[in-house]
């Protein structure tokens, strides 16, 4: 994903538009994060480990609100979108501040992380005439991955090599979002 995101900054900055810029310099960042701190999570023993699992939660709603982000940005939507971005990044505020605060070590509810997900997806398409059918595929297609994908991780322990699962429709939900950026924002 480094090297996409550099992809995606390399070819945007020739557009000059402060808007598209921002949007994938945010999305850049945030998906660069989720996957250094999930590396790191994982390959991590404790006493740090409780930390970067901390971490890689709070980048999970980073990345969420980093994926929506290029779209409202580029778009100039109405304000029912900016108002949507506006609340998706107001939550995932609120939920990283809750996971850093937590007293134990629980992981977030999935489905906080699907709502605003497809609250974020809803606020996309709502504007949808903005966008070219393969953009809007590919960003359906990656909200689908990551929701297939929240079955494997709910059920970790009744499925063999779920989570790493998990982490492949993760991958695959994140490369779709990557194109369906790349389609549209460029």
């Amino acid at each position: 994903m480094l090297c996409g995101s550099v992809y995606l900054l390399t070819n945007v900055i020739h557009a000059g538009d402060l808007f598209r810029i921002s949007g994938v310099f945010v999305f850049s960042i945030t998906v660069t994060l989720l996957f250094i701190t999930s590396t790191i999570y994982h390959g991590t023993r404790e006493p740090l480990k409780k930390f970067w699992q901390r971490f890689d939660h709070c980048s999970i709603y980073l990345l969420i609100a980093g994926t929506v982000t290029p779209f409202v940005l580029r778009a100039g939507m109405g304000y029912v979108s900016w108002f949507l971005l506006a609340l998706i990044w107001g939550l995932s505020i609120l939920g990283i501040y809750q996971q850093i605060r937590a007293k134990n070590d629980s992981a977030p509810s999935i489905w906080i992380y699907l709502i605003l997900g497809w609250i974020g997806v809803l606020a996309v398409l709502r504007e949808w005439r903005f966008f070219s059918t393969i953009s809007v595929s590919f960003l359906l297609i990656g909200a689908i991955l990551y929701t297939i994908g929240t079955i494997f991780y709910s059920n970790k322990r009744q499925f063999r090599h779920a989570h790493g699962a998990w982490h492949l429709f993760v991958l695959g939900g994140a490369i779709c979002h990557f194109l369906s950026i790349r389609f549209y924002v460029l």
